[in-house]
């Protein structure tokens, strides 16, 4: 396995199945906002607050190819699997809107396409909504293509190496 250095994030070396070669940095942590949700239990009737934790993160997607390549960085489902706090997220194209049997086909722009050259990096940006810390993220980008071909994205799937919270210590 390769290891690249881009932005001062490691990069996994990875081709895809379609042979080009995409890779993704280790997800770095942007800021952490909080949001609270007003709720009401439903057995006893009073009410109660949810305070969430909102980690934005960014990850880069490198063009390893000798080609220039298009990727999708925005309409992504970022559905995941909690163990304890350490997550992995899955970051693949939302399926397909209908209206009745006829496919809605979103705007280029509403995808982000970005189209990167040899070398060259995109960012991808996501969110992560937890009810407390979180201590790892590893990120699956995996997008597919809903649309037969008609936008002309980068398909496959490449997995980044897991951020990892700093460790607090204790000062006296």
């Amino acid at each position: 396995m390769k290891t690249f250095i881009a932005l001062g994030l490691s990069l996994l070396w990875i081709v895809s199945l379609n042979g080009q070669e995409i890779s993704i940095s280790t997800p770095a942590l942007v800021r952490i906002t909080e949001q609270i949700t007003h709720h009401v239990d439903s057995e006893t009737k009073k009410p109660f607050d949810v305070k969430w934790q909102i980690h934005h993160f960014v990850a880069f997607l490198k063009n390893e190819s000798g080609e220039t390549l298009k990727v999708v960085t925005g309409q992504l489902d970022t559905s995941g699997s909690v163990s304890q706090r350490n997550r992995t997220v899955t970051a693949t194209t939302a399926p397909p809107l209908f209206r009745g049997e006829s496919q809605v086909i979103p705007a280029t722009e509403e995808l982000r396409l970005v189209e990167i050259r040899p070398g060259e990096s995109a960012a991808m940006e996501f969110v992560i909504k937890s009810n407390g810390p979180v201590e790892s993220l590893a990120v699956t980008y995996a997008p597919k293509d809903h649309f037969a071909g008609r936008f002309g994205f980068w398909t496959g799937t490449v997995t980044s190496e897991a951020w990892r919270a700093p460790v607090q210590t204790e000062k006296r």
